[in-house]
């Protein structure tokens, strides 16, 4: 139940990584492991959004990571450009 909570704070502690740190972390999101944040493209699209400015390096990365189920309604895409736009 606490994925969700431990993988956001797994990504904002990325700000704060030296390398070596961060590219551990990286693979432990990216490998099944802490692989949950990338269920969550919502949590994750912010994130993204908040390294554009505070570490733009890992944007790159990040942005090849989103999952996203596919839209069944006409509202839920709206929903999610809505949302895109707003960041």
């Amino acid at each position: 139940d606490e994925h969700p909570v431990i993988a956001e704070i797994m990504l904002y502690r990325l700000f704060y990584l030296s390398p070596v740190p961060m590219g551990w972390v990286l693979c432990v999101l990216h490998s099944g492991d802490g692989g949950y944040v990338f269920k969550d493209p919502y949590a994750l699209l912010e994130f993204i959004d908040d390294c554009a400015f505070e570490r733009p390096e890992l944007v790159d990365y990040l942005a090849t990571r989103p999952y996203a189920p596919e839209v069944e309604t006409a509202e839920e895409l709206e929903a999610r450009l809505r949302f895109v736009d707003a960041l």
